[in-house]
């Protein structure tokens, strides 16, 4: 049973603590909304988390359940799009969801959702369309491996990791 709030990998975390970091993060809109000039900086965020750390610590809360901030976080962006595609599936409308929701912080994430929904169509729009692949052109998979480990897909194409022409006849003659 998902017990949301009050129990993730074996660790009790109180209502208190995720209302509280709900709070926080929407003070800190680089954190969450795609269209702050922040957003993309890594330095910024570290320091906006640090911030929501320190204040979580402020407020009575462990120095180790501070330091799990963007993990909670995270956790209740993936519950939130769980519950919301369970909605989906069973047709319910957007006027009735909040009654019929499971996940406990429905209403207080929801006001996330939009930015959520922002991120995941750019990060789509990075991926290769298949209209834009080309067979005869082969990818290097090395390549590909870097891109997976990129952790800021949206700064990388993959058309540009592959082979011109020109450079498939020279790999080809050195065959």
């Amino acid at each position: 049973m998902d017990l949301d709030g009050e129990e993730e990998n074996g660790h009790f975390v109180s209502d208190e603590y995720l209302i509280k970091l709900i709070d926080l993060v929407k003070t800190y809109t680089a954190l969450y909304d795609p269209q702050k000039p922040d957003f993309n900086n890594k330095t910024m965020k570290g320091f906006y988390w640090k911030e929501v750390q320190r204040q979580l610590e402020e407020q009575g809360f462990s120095a180790s359940e501070a330091k799990k901030a963007y993990q909670r976080y995270n956790s209740l962006k993936k519950k939130l799009l769980k519950e919301q595609a369970r909605l989906d599936a069973m047709g319910i409308p957007e006027s009735q969801r909040i009654d019929r929701a499971r996940f406990r912080f429905y209403t207080q994430m929801m006001e996330f959702y939009p930015y959520i929904e922002q991120q995941k169509a750019q990060v789509a729009a990075n991926f290769i369309r298949p209209s834009q692949y080309n067979a005869s052109r082969p990818i290097d998979l090395s390549l590909l491996a870097m891109i997976a480990a990129n952790s800021e897909p949206e700064r990388t194409n993959i058309t540009d990791f592959l082979d011109s022409p020109k450079e498939m006849l020279l790999k080809n003659q050195e065959q």
